[in-house]
């Protein structure tokens, strides 16, 4: 199961498979999941450096799908407890916003479970902690974007020769002399058949109507579809590059041509 987006898994106990966080994203069930463990917790990282414990737990949860009419009997309960500045985990706090002594148990479990993982002199409040929490972000990301990537592939790449050949052989033929020069000032140096072929990745990725695939699954969100962009692209910085080509480049183009065919 995923962390929140921009969250990244810092530290996790070795639970037994298959384990609370082995369940699937939507988090609702038909019938019951057999797990090793129905509740679990692990501390999380985000790209702000800032720390959280998240918790889960499966729980009995009769609901009725208002769309398909489907039954549900189970659900996961989660949620985040942010740590202090000093990534401290104020215990009074915790009571007040936990009621469940089981969760509350399991939280400071893990998290004095992470806490002995940290360096002898290494305070969790010192810049050489937080310095500390760059690869796991940066780690957190890439195996999120390969996630992304691993299971889009099959929609997106089959199509690419030809949405490619397609786009060679009409619109590109328009801005031969724009369309590279433009990605190359704007700080691009993919060679151009890359930057071609990430313009189709693009297409095919936002041909998604609303927040279902090209090919009929659902995304979680709009925030999904940009980050499996990014992903596809190479970056968020290379992401960003590309929109501003096409809305330089393409866009305009696309307003001349509805215009010569409504003439």
């Amino acid at each position: 199961m995923k962390t929140p987006r921009g969250w990244f898994v810092l530290y996790q106990g070795a639970y037994a498979m298959p384990n609370i966080f082995n369940l699937h994203e939507r988090g609702i069930f038909k019938i019951r999941p057999r797990t090793a463990s129905e509740l679990g917790a692990r501390i999380l990282v985000s790209e702000e450096f800032r720390v959280a414990v998240q918790y889960m737990r499966l729980i009995d949860s009769v609901s009725i799908d208002e769309t398909t009419g489907e039954r549900y009997a189970a659900m996961i309960e989660r949620g985040l407890v942010p740590l202090a500045d000093n990534f401290a985990l104020d215990t009074n706090e915790l009571e007040k916003i936990i009621g469940d002594k089981d969760i509350k148990d399991e939280i400071i479990k893990v998290y004095n479970g992470w806490l002995s993982t940290v360096p002898k002199g290494q305070e969790p409040n010192t810049p050489e902690m937080k310095r500390s929490l760059a690869p796991h972000v940066e780690r957190g990301r890439n195996t999120y974007h390969d996630w992304l990537i691993r299971n889009n592939s099959p929609w997106l790449i089959p199509f690419l020769p030809g949405m490619v050949h397609e786009f060679m052989h009409g619109i590109y033929e328009r801005v031969t002399d724009q369309l590279y020069n433009f990605y190359k000032q704007a700080g691009g140096d993919d060679p151009e058949d890359d930057l071609i072929k990430k313009i189709n990745m693009f297409s095919r990725i936002y041909q998604s109507e609303g927040l279902i695939k090209p090919e009929g699954t659902p995304w979680i969100s709009e925030d999904e579809i940009w980050d499996c962009w990014v992903a596809f692209s190479g970056s968020e910085a290379e992401a960003k590059r590309i929109c501003r080509t096409l809305e330089a480049i393409l866009l305009p183009l696309r307003e001349e041509l509805k215009k010569e065919l409504g003439s």
